[in-house]
């Protein structure tokens, strides 16, 4: 993500996700330039009780992985997890659950 479409004083800054596994297989490589942990600006208390609502549906689907994103100025994380769980439900549908 580039975080200047967030501010113009991150320009040049991008952000991207990974997990504690990959994340020490790229540190063990020795190609890690940087890393920083920051809160997301626009992380709301939805966001949180929706994020933690979809990792409990999850657990019974090991083998499903919902990646997506959202606009700034247009969207917030918190629809990006929505987002998410309307696709569950739709898997859930479709498998007869």
């Amino acid at each position: 993500m580039n975080l200047e479409m967030i501010s113009s004083r991150l320009k040049g800054l991008y952000k991207s996700w990974i997990n504690t596994t990959d994340l020490d297989s790229l540190k063990n490589s020795g190609k890690l330039l940087h890393l920083a942990k920051f809160y997301h600006p626009l992380i709301t208390v939805d966001f949180v009780r929706h994020l933690g609502e979809l990792k409990k549906e999850m657990e019974k689907y090991s083998n499903l992985i919902f990646i997506g994103g959202w606009s700034e100025g247009l969207e917030t994380q918190n629809s990006a997890i929505i987002s998410a769980q309307k696709a569950l439900e739709n898997y859930k549908i479709f498998k007869g659950e």
